[in-house]
């Protein structure tokens, strides 16, 4: 695998990572193989959107940090099978699940967007080291804040992401955020809104 290959495989554990880590998932070990694909362990989140969130931040993070590829890769695949698990358990219908994994996949580009700098530092880490642990992850991100203190509100208590102290676009009620009219799925069909099937 080239260094762009590993950097690519990396930023996406990173995205996962980050995401864990923020929503108090506890992320335990990332790492890149050498012969290509990656891996990420956390703890199970609590509600399933948060799942879907974790799931949706890798390939956000690989888009943004290192442009879009026509290609999937197998994380990609594994990422989808696992996204599609997390929706199901999120939305009682096909539509209803699309749906779900747009406004996940919305959140996760603006997650990545407002901590791509604490993306970078573990992608930076997991070149380095190959697989990292909860030492070297807390060790990039303290990095980044230059201080603990800083470091610790970036991390949340609680996987909990429909919780109402979750910031702008979480849905106090739980679930999603509420109906964007101009969501589109895969194929660039708008989505419909979700009944309060919550």
């Amino acid at each position: 695998m080239s260094v762009e290959e590993r950097w690519r495989v990396a930023v996406h554990e990173a995205g996962h990572t980050a995401a864990a880590l923020h929503t108090g998932c506890d992320p335990t070990r990332a790492g890149v193989f050498m012969e290509g694909g990656g891996f990420t362990e956390f703890a199970e989140p609590r509600h399933p959107f948060t799942g879907l969130f974790i799931m949706s931040c890798g390939r956000a993070a690989e888009d943004a940090m290192c442009g879009p590829t026509a290609t999937a890769s197998q994380a990609h695949v594994d990422d989808r099978e696992m996204a599609s698990r997390y929706a199901e358990r999120c939305a009682p219908t096909h539509y209803a699940g699309l749906r779900v994994m747009a406004a996940a996949r919305a959140v996760a580009e603006r997650f990545v967007r407002d901590y791509a700098d604490v993306i970078a530092a573990i992608a930076g880490g997991i070149m380095e080291h190959g697989v990292i642990d909860r030492s070297v992850i807390a060790a990039a991100v303290a990095g980044v804040f230059h201080d603990a203190a800083a470091a610790a509100r970036c991390r949340h208590t609680s996987c909990d992401l429909a919780a109402p102290h979750r910031g702008p676009g979480w849905n106090p009620a739980g679930g999603p955020p509420p109906h964007d009219a101009n969501a589109q799925d895969e194929y660039g069909r708008p989505l419909p809104a979700l009944s309060g099937a919550w």
